[in-house]
C-alpha cells in the first residue's frame, strides 16, 4: 500500500503535546497522527453507513411505524426489553 501525503495545521498546544507524545512512546509524529485519525474513522464511520442505508430504505418506502418504535422505546429497561423493531411500513411511489 503506497502512502499519501497529507499536511495539516495544528495549534501549538496540540503540536507541543504530540511532539512530547512521540518522544514517550519513540514514535514518529506520522505514526501517532495517522494511528488517531484511523481511529476516529473506525469509531464515526458507522453513522454515514447507517445514514445512507437509511436513505436508502426511505427511497424505497420502506418505514419502521411509530407504534412499533414507541413500544420498543418504552420496553427499554424494563424485563421484557424488546429487540430494535424490523421496518414494518412500505409506501409504494406513485409513477
Amino acid at each position: 500500500m503506497s502512502n499519501g501525503i497529507f499536511t495539516v495545521r495544528l495549534p501549538e498546544d496540540l503540536k507541543a503535546e504530540l511532539d512530547l507524545l512521540a518522544k514517550a512512546t519513540n514514535r514518529s509524529k506520522s505514526y501517532l497522527a495517522t494511528r488517531a485519525i484511523t481511529d476516529y474513522l473506525q469509531r464515526n464511520a458507522w453513522q454515514i453507513r447507517e445514514l445512507q442505508q437509511a436513505g436508502q430504505e426511505a427511497d424505497e418506502g420502506t418505514f419502521v411505524s411509530d407504534r412499533a418504535v414507541d413500544a420498543w422505546l418504552d420496553s427499554w429497561g424494563s424485563e421484557n426489553e424488546l429487540v430494535p423493531p424490523q421496518p414494518d411500513v412500505v409506501i409504494k411511489k406513485r409513477r
